[in-house]
Formats: structure tokens, C-alpha cells, sequence
């Protein structure tokens, strides 16, 4: 009999993640939109899209999926997404786990980023509003 030395409660595709190094990250880019990804190498990839990588978490294209369609009703077109409450409070979870990487510098910087964005683009919203 073969045992398992995976516990139940760790998701296959977490462990396989983070053995291939796979990252979900979250970025900015300069109209203060968010970005919801996956790449082997965070820095990079913000380079090449020219956006503000905020923070990455372990997690394979399926793990991706499933944060994105969490947040499907702010989706504004492919991995785009506009800082709703829900979203920004769940940045703000992930920051202060374990496992997240903070890829802007301190976690009092990632924190402070992901309230910045959700400051302006709650004021550009309420301008179009009036």
C-alpha cells in the first residue's frame, strides 16, 4: 500500500506550481488597471507588458483561472480587471499570507499601492459619474 506524502488539504496544483516555480501575480499598469496573470518569472513579464507587478502567489494556469473568474463581473476585457472592493480586499488578504511574494518593494508598500489604486480609480469613476 502506497501512501500519499501529499496532505489532502494542499491542492495538486499548488504543489505542482510551486515545484515549476509558476506564479499568479497581480499587477498595475498606468491607468491604475488591474492585471490578474501567470509567469515563470514575475519581473520580467512586468517589464514586458510595462506594468507594476504588485504580488505574485504560487499557482499554475488552473489556479489563474480560478482567481480570475472569482473576479469575472470586474473583468474589462482578457486579464484586465477594474479594483473592485472585493478585489482590492482580497489583495490586501494575500499580502499578509505566507506564501505571497511582494514583488514592489515592503509589504507596508504593496498594501499601500493596492490602496492608491483603489483611490483613483474610485475617483476617475465617481467623475464620470457626475
Amino acid at each position: 500500500m502506497t501512501t500519499s506524502l501529499i496532505p489532502p488539504a494542499v491542492p495538486i496544483a499548488l504543489i505542482n506550481a510551486a515545484a515549476l516555480g509558476q506564479r499568479v501575480y497581480f499587477a498595475v499598469d498606468a491607468g491604475w488597471n488591474l492585471k490578474i496573470g501567470g509567469s515563470i518569472n514575475v519581473p520580467q513579464r512586468g517589464g514586458q507588458l510595462r506594468v507594476t507587478m504588485i504580488i505574485s502567489v504560487p499557482g499554475d494556469q488552473l489556479t489563474e483561472r480560478r482567481v480570475q473568474r472569482m473576479f469575472a463581473a470586474a473583468r474589462t476585457g482578457g486579464e484586465w480587471y477594474v479594483p473592485t472592493d472585493a478585489l482590492i480586499a482580497y489583495m490586501h488578504a494575500l499580502i499578509d499570507t505566507g506564501e505571497t511574494r511582494i514583488e514592489c518593494g515592503t509589504v507596508a508598500d504593496a498594501h499601500h499601492l493596492v490602496s492608491e489604486i483603489y483611490l483613483h480609480k474610485h475617483d476617475a469613476l465617481a467623475m464620470l459619474a457626475a
